[in-house]
């Protein structure tokens, strides 16, 4: 994040290219973007959209974490989309078509009743953002969700009516997380917060365990 000697998410970015399928998914406004579709093995019982941290920090749909959250949801029986946000994020709410566009993409693909967003960081954001605008979403994960303003980042706060969102809402955060606190994850109004002992905002080495934690909280 915005801080001396922060960690660029694009060190340590991985990709699962051989078992997804690269797909271009278009926003509500037009704008085409790249993103990766991943299928489960039997017929969908929910379909997903996986959002990254910002791009500012070289944060992409392939960093480190993301792609095991991918893997874990499909082995759930969740349709699994990740998409790349646009350059030009602004605060968040610039994303926002990009997630909407998101899941049109993959419910088309599995058309089901429960939709559900999963984001990391500025993506558990505008997937706050975007979800609040659309009543098919049934479910949002915030992976380390930012929960205060940062002061070298232009950066949405969380939606102040979200306590009346009707969709399900839950967190995993890591107790040693500097940027945003497990004891402020009450700014997002969850039903349900998972902490993570020794992690930090990044979960390094982690990847498998907070995978598994997400799928955990969509059952």
């Amino acid at each position: 994040m915005a801080v001396a000697g922060a960690c660029r998410y694009d060190v340590l970015a991985m990709s699962d290219r051989s078992t997804t399928r690269t797909t271009t998914v278009l926003a509500r406004d037009g704008r085409r973007l790249r993103g990766r579709l991943r299928l489960p093995a039997t017929a969908p019982r929910g379909a997903a959209v996986v959002c990254h941290p910002h791009p500012a920090f070289g944060a992409t749909m392939d960093v480190w974490l993301l792609p095991s959250v991918g893997v874990a949801l499909a082995a759930d029986g969740w349709a699994v989309l990740r998409v790349d946000f646009r350059a030009d994020v602004g605060d968040g709410h610039a994303a926002v078509p990009d997630v909407l566009g998101a899941v049109d993409a993959v419910t088309a693909v599995a058309p089901v009743a429960r939709v559900a967003l999963v984001g990391w960081s500025f993506g558990a954001l505008v997937g706050l953002l975007a979800g609040m605008r659309d009543a098919r979403v049934t479910d949002w994960v915030g992976i380390a969700p930012p929960t205060r303003r940062l002061p070298d980042l232009p950066m949405a706060p969380p939606p102040p009516l979200v306590g009346r969102w009707a969709a399900r809402r839950s967190v995993v955060v890591g107790d040693g997380d500097g940027f945003f606190p497990a004891c402020d994850a009450g700014a997002v109004a969850p039903h349900a917060v998972t902490v993570v002992p020794g992690a930090d905002h990044f979960f390094f080495d982690r990847d498998d365990e907070v995978a598994d934690i997400v799928a955990a909280h969509l059952r």
